[in-house]
């Protein structure tokens, strides 16, 4: 199976490419782990196959339009419990 064949066939399977196909595994992954967790970014980062923590946030940010820390901040609004 040649690359290019590979490449061609998982583009008829899934309808993109498999870059696009990581990069949106790699962004569903980050977006559970920072509501979910209280994970560093920087561990998160190198979790998720990033060398260097800001290239994990500059990813994030151009993909989801915000940084890592400014997601958590917003997605933890609506999880707090009510005062009194």
């Amino acid at each position: 199976l040649s690359r290019a064949h590979f490449f061609r066939l998982f583009g008829q399977s899934t309808g993109v490419t498999p870059h696009v196909f990581l990069n949106v595994l790699r962004l569903e992954r980050a977006v559970a782990s920072i509501v979910a967790t209280d994970e560093p970014i920087g561990g998160m980062s190198e979790r998720l196959g990033f060398s260097v923590p800001a290239h994990f946030t500059r990813f994030f940010r151009d993909h989801a339009g915000v940084s890592p820390g400014a997601f958590r901040s917003v997605a933890r609004l609506g999880s707090t419990p009510p005062a009194g």
